[in-house]
């Protein structure tokens, strides 16, 4: 049975290291994370490691479910913001 890693590269935007995070938590390869969430391997990595992945809602809802987790703590709503500039 493979054993769950981190990709070799850092994740490159903060849901690509959330979703790294959790799934490293959870000890699933990438590979068993997309069979989970039903998207291609490749797309996934893309997910991870991409600076400009944007993936869409219905990609995030697959890997709440797929990770056992919530949308906050995968899209990371639920952190500290600093407030807004006044216009």
């Amino acid at each position: 049975m493979p054993t769950a890693h981190p990709p070799t590269g850092p994740a490159r935007n903060d849901f690509g290291r959330r979703l790294v995070q959790r799934r490293t938590e959870l000890g699933l390869t990438l590979r068993e994370t997309a069979d989970r969430a039903g998207m291609a391997a490749n797309y996934l990595k893309y997910v991870e490691e991409s600076p400009t992945a944007v993936p869409g809602w219905n990609v995030v809802l697959q890997l709440v479910g797929a990770l056992e987790t919530t949308v906050t703590a995968l899209t990371g709503v639920d952190t500290n913001s600093p407030p807004a500039v006044p216009s």
